[in-house]
């Protein structure tokens, strides 16, 4: 009986211990500050993600933040084992944004989020000053995480309400969005260099 009650107590004990707490919220005000939580379940991790876009020229000013449960599987974007921080960021003149992404696995672990980071790096790239420029040829300077600069050559393909209809973009990038962008798409070929406007066509 003693061996069963022992048994017993001792698989309650790993059963209390594996069931993670993360915190839990979503804002679009980019203002994620809470003590709530929730139980994952089997096979999920911490996570949190902070999204921010900027397009002065249609008055867009956007920062997302999500705290939650992920799914281990759903990491891929991170790779990671334990505790692992990722920024993607880029800068094509026209708009910028930033996206952080996070995952630990011990409880409340989830609280870091990201802003866009706009302290200039040194590096230049060569970027469009408008939608409409046929020729980009303004110098735009590289902040925080955006160590590459990028191009994306338009194919024939045209895309609805793609607002460069078939022109080139170019700008700094992260190399997490250089790691992670396919090198073919329905944007066009995706190219990124390290030295100062190396992204001239």
């Amino acid at each position: 009986m003693k061996l069963f009650l022992a048994l017993y107590l001792l698989s309650s004990y790993f059963c209390s211990v594996s069931m993670l707490q993360c915190l839990k919220c979503y804002s679009e005000s980019g203002q994620c500050n809470t003590t709530i939580s929730e139980e994952c379940e089997p096979e999920h991790i911490c996570g949190s993600m902070t999204y921010s876009l900027f397009d002065p020229g249609h008055n867009v000013n956007n920062t997302v933040q999500k705290l939650e449960c992920i799914r281990r599987s759903n990491d891929d974007l991170l790779n990671t084992v334990a505790t692992d921080v990722l920024f993607y960021s880029a800068n094509v003149g026209i708009l910028y944004g930033s996206m952080l992404l996070f995952s630990c696995e011990f409880d409340n672990c989830n609280r870091i989020v990201g802003l866009y980071n706009s302290t200039p790096n040194g590096l230049k790239c060569l970027t469009c000053d408008s939608y409409s420029d046929e020729v980009c040829n303004s110098i735009l300077s590289c902040v925080g995480y955006q160590d590459h600069c990028l191009s994306v050559i338009r194919t024939n393909i045209s895309i609805s309400m793609w607002p460069w209809g078939n022109k080139n973009i170019f700008g700094c990038a992260s190399k997490t969005v250089c790691d992670r962008a396919p090198k073919t798409s329905i944007f066009g070929e995706v190219h990124c260099c390290l030295d100062d406007l190396c992204n001239r066509v």
